[in-house]
């Protein structure tokens, strides 16, 4: 089956690469090294030429240095800024950290209002740029003149769909080179470990998919946006619902999944790495929603989950559990729907390590009617680091302390997301 196309869009002339960004890239390409290259963009820029504006610079064209594995270290570029010798260390740690975020380079939205910021805000788990077909891929150009904000994945389940990815090239004000997509699936689930996700395959066989822009050429320009040439082959269960996970790689930055559980570094990854993005949407095909929910870490760990109901039929009555294995005794908290946004949160329950439970939402809507077209329900898995947490004092430093004596609080990380709709959207 040939693959349709769309009309090639107007051309018109790029906007020139600014000095200092070619200087930067010039560097990158040749393998100079990240000091070398500060002192060679120092000299590049007319004077003034501030920290801040380098360290914007260097954190773009050289990224892939910056990345320690689950996140940007700001340290390490505040260090390349100060050994150039051009300015002092408080100004280079200023001016590092400040540069990390927004991102520059491919990125793929986490949710449909994503701008690019790091960490992203809200859920990170619906992201609108995996896109699926039963009817086979489409063109980049295709795919792209669907619209950027409409979402499409029309998936059929137990034979292969073609699953394809979107990104956009934010803040670069140069073409971006080498752009890949891989994508792994796992079973629909919170905080999957790592042995839970196997990547997919290209219709081709390739573990890999190049992107294209909207004219077909490899090359993404400034403010620009591809697609993959090629589709994986997606093969949802019977019921439809998994996860997936898209990652783009570049010439200039590239940062795989990490391969060893643990609830944070999983969570600090997906949350720092712009270039990559989970899509967790499923299905709710009766009145129970079920998902096993994991605790990744060596050791005992405490969580609480919720459920967002949003749009939801009024006097639906609600009840969200925890089941535990082995006849644990769980918890459970019952609510009836009387707005159009309606959480539910249950107690704080404790998972063995490396251990799982099931999360489970069961609604009983008035006459039985499954959920409207609209109607969504997110559930939610929520960390409990409490105050004698070898990582409270960490986290209680970026958490904000509520408006009480002072004393320690417990501080609560997001694990991710899974979201239902109803069978008809």
């Amino acid at each position: 089956m040939s693959m349709p196309h769309a009309p090639a869009p107007s051309r018109r002339a790029p906007a020139p690469v600014p000095p200092e960004w070619q200087t930067a890239l010039r560097c990158r390409r040749r393998g100079v090294s990240a000091v070398q290259a500060v002192r060679r963009v120092f000299a590049a820029m007319e004077s003034p030429a501030h920290p801040a504006t380098v360290a914007v610079v260097m954190a773009g064209a050289y990224a892939g240095e910056w990345w320690s594995g689950e996140r940007m270290d700001h340290a390490r570029l505040a260090a390349a800024l100060h050994e150039s010798g051009n300015w002092n260390q408080g100004s280079c740690r200023l001016a590092a950290a400040a540069a990390v975020s927004p991102w520059k380079g491919l990125h793929l939205r986490s949710s449909a209002t994503d701008a690019g910021l790091v960490p992203p805000q809200g859920c990170t788990t619906e992201s609108p740029d995996l896109l699926c077909s039963p009817d086979g891929p489409l063109s980049p150009a295709l795919v792209l003149a669907r619209g950027w904000r409409r979402r499409f994945f029309h998936a059929q389940p137990l034979r292969p769909n073609a699953l394809q990815v979107r990104a956009a090239s934010l803040n670069l004000p140069a073409a971006v080179r080498g752009a890949t997509a891989r994508v792994w699936q796992a079973p629909a689930a919170l905080n999957q470990p790592p042995g839970a996700w196997r990547p997919l395959r290209t219709l081709d066989g390739a573990l890999e998919a190049p992107l294209a822009g909207a004219r077909g050429g490899g090359a993404i320009p400034p403010d620009g946006r591809a697609a993959t040439r090629s589709a994986f082959a997606y093969v949802p269960p019977d019921d439809g619902n998994a996860s997936l996970l898209a990652v783009v790689s570049t010439e200039l930055f590239s940062a795989l999944p990490p391969e060893q559980p643990g609830n944070w570094s999983r969570q600090l990854w997906l949350k720092s790495n712009r270039a990559a993005a989970q899509r967790s949407i499923g299905t709710l095909w009766g009145s129970v929603a079920s998902l096993p929910v994991h605790n990744q870490d060596d050791t005992a760990e405490t969580f609480t989950f919720k459920a967002f109901l949003s749009r939801v039929p009024l006097g639906t009555r609600a009840v969200l559990e925890v089941v535990m294995p082995d006849g644990q005794e769980g918890t459970a908290k019952e609510k009836e729907v009387k707005e159009t946004f309606s959480p539910i949160r249950t107690e704080p329950v404790t998972i063995a390590p490396r251990g799982a439970a099931e999360l489970r939402l069961t609604l009983e809507t008035p006459g039985g009617a499954p959920l409207p077209p609209g109607a969504s329900i997110e559930m939610r898995q929520l960390w409990v680091i409490g105050a004698g947490h070898p990582r409270h004092a960490e986290l209680s430093a970026r958490t904000p302390p509520p408006p009480d004596d002072g004393q320690a609080y417990a501080v609560e990380v997001y694990l991710g997301s899974y979201t239902f709709v109803g069978p008809d959207q």
